[in-house]
């Protein structure tokens, strides 16, 4: 029976196929190890962009400051209070400025406490992966105020409330609640990367 192809080597042209087929998605599985290791200008600092809304939200008090969408990765897995007081010009302290996991609170699965610091370290939880979030910074006088302020911010407020929420900052000096601080106080809390 004869089909007027030459069946010498049908099956060899489908097997050269696969093997190209395999080594084009075992190539394009080490380019994208190597983009989430290597640093692109397009992927922003999460501490350089928290210090230009804290920087822009000390001059409006009461306006939440959220940053385009900034990368976490292996090699800037760590925010810090003490990294933004310090890689910037601000006016503030590290213990004005409080770390909230917001977004991610309920879990510390893709971020957590550094312990023995809530509120004033975040850090991925798989150090080898990467995470895409935006910041919101909202500056006032005082905890107080700050928590009057975001109730007039609702999507800020979800965020901000989710796990232990706000309470992480009193650990951090100046932003402890009740305590009718007139200093300003900072709340850097994260937020998913998609959406508002």
């Amino acid at each position: 029976m004869s089909f007027g192809l030459n069946q010498k080597g049908q099956a060899f042209d489908t097997f050269k196929l696969l093997i190209a087929a395999i080594i084009a998605i075992a190539i394009l599985g080490i380019l994208l190890s190597i983009l989430n290791i290597v640093q692109f200008p397009w992927q922003s600092d999460p501490t350089k962009e928290t210090i230009n809304s804290i920087s822009t939200a000390l001059s409006s008090y009461a306006t939440a400051q959220t940053t385009t969408k900034v990368v976490f990765n292996s090699s800037k897995d760590t925010l810090t209070n003490a990294a933004i007081a310090r890689g910037g010009s601000l006016s503030i302290g590290e213990d004005q400025i409080c770390l909230v996991k917001g977004y991610y609170g309920d879990s510390d699965s893709v971020f957590r406490y550094v312990s023995g610091n809530e509120g004033k370290a975040i850090e991925l939880s798989n150090k080898g992966s990467s995470r895409e979030v935006r910041i919101s910074v909202l500056c006032d006088s005082g905890r107080d105020n700050i928590e009057s302020d975001l109730q007039l911010i609702p999507s800020v407020q979800t965020d901000a409330e989710k796990g232990d929420g706000l309470g992480v900052c009193d650990n951090v000096p100046t932003c402890q609640s009740g305590t009718g601080s007139t200093e300003p106080c900072c709340i850097v809390v994260l937020r998913s990367g998609g959406g508002t």
